[in-house]
């Protein structure tokens, strides 16, 4: 997952490029749409398969998705992101995990999922419990 999680930063940073030129001409709420157009579908897309991993891995993502949060409103280098986030009412990484895992575990639990769904992880928890058992 390490290498897709690299070319998803990588497109980020290349959609920061674009946020850096526009901000001259934008206003902090057109940037916002902007960021939510261009950047937050690729954290947003299949996260709940590649977003657990280790937060090491994760971190690059983090700092380009800050970076953006920062151009976005002008604020300098160093400051902090959390107030960023709230004012544009945008998701980090790490909660958008969260988000789309409690989402999936509600939908699994009310039995909202597709029935082939259910059966891929009924087969995953047999094949874990397996391997658990053969260790």
């Amino acid at each position: 997952m390490s290498s897709h999680i690299n070319m998803i930063n990588k497109k980020i940073a290349r959609n920061i490029g674009i946020l850096k030129k526009a901000r001259n001409f934008l206003s902090t709420k057109s940037l916002i749409t902007l960021y939510i157009s261009i950047i937050s579908p690729h954290l947003e897309y299949c996260n709940i398969v590649w977003g657990c991993n280790y937060a090491t891995r994760l971190e690059p993502l983090f700092l380009t998705q800050k970076k953006a949060m920062r151009l976005i409103f002008n604020a300098d280098y160093l400051a902090h992101s959390a107030p960023l986030f709230k004012a544009s009412k945008q998701l980090n990484i790490y909660d958008m995990n969260r988000l789309q895992l409690g989402s999936f575990m509600y939908n699994l639990a009310n039995s909202k999922l597709p029935k082939s769904m259910k059966l891929i992880l009924l087969i995953t928890m047999i094949f874990a419990l397996v391997k658990i058992l053969i260790i």
